[in-house]
């Protein structure tokens, strides 16, 4: 779940991201990153949930989410451009936090604060909100418009003409039955016997 903000703002972009920074309470940071209004039950998947590694945009989310929670003097505006990351959330601390949990939360305030790339936005119920204004969105084509939406759209182009084409009636051709095309058959003397019971 993403501030009303976040919503609002991405809506009209889905392909934007928001970066949402969790401190657990051994110190370690988690990082997600939630497309537009955020993640919801179709968009989930197994395969994805269940992944034993990071490939290179995990790798570079975690490397972005580091440099953001320390005062690295990293530059953090290409990642953000690259990842099309508009907003970094940094999730509230439970009620009982551990002591490293504490620690984490403030150093990862103070450096979010103190960095230049990002404008603080405010509080929420959901977490401390940074927006990263110098993001341009990068202009994605649509899948019909790939080689392979292409070939996708003329095959199913095709497979409706060719039901199209079978579903159109043929003219009636009238059967004709000739009797003498069946030697041998006399009829059936079924309910002779009932008459003469």
């Amino acid at each position: 779940m993403l501030p009303a903000l976040v919503v609002a703002a991405t809506g009209p972009h889905p392909q934007l991201g928001t970066l949402v920074l969790t401190a657990r309470a051994d110190g370690s940071l988690v990082a997600e990153v939630e497309r537009g209004a955020g993640t919801t039950l179709d968009a989930e998947s197994t395969l994805w949930s269940t992944r034993t590694g990071l490939g290179r945009t995990g790798r570079e989310i975690a490397d972005l989410a580091g440099n953001l929670a320390s005062q690295s003097g990293a530059d953090v505006s290409t990642p953000l451009q690259r990842l099309q990351l508009e907003f970094v959330v940094l999730a509230p601390p439970p009620a009982a936090p551990t002591t490293a949990q504490q620690a984490l939360q403030q150093r990862a305030s103070e450096s979010l604060d103190g960095n230049a790339t990002l404008t603080a936005v405010g509080s929420t119920s959901l977490g401390t909100l940074w927006r990263f204004g110098g993001l341009h969105l990068a202009h994605t084509s649509s899948p019909a418009r790939t080689p392979l939406g292409v070939a996708v759209l003329v095959a199913q182009g095709v497979i409706v003409a060719l039901a199209l084409l079978l579903a159109i009636p043929t003219g009636r051709r009238r059967r004709v039955v000739n009797e003498a095309s069946l030697p041998g058959e006399d009829p059936a003397d079924t309910f002779d016997e009932d008459d003469h019971g």
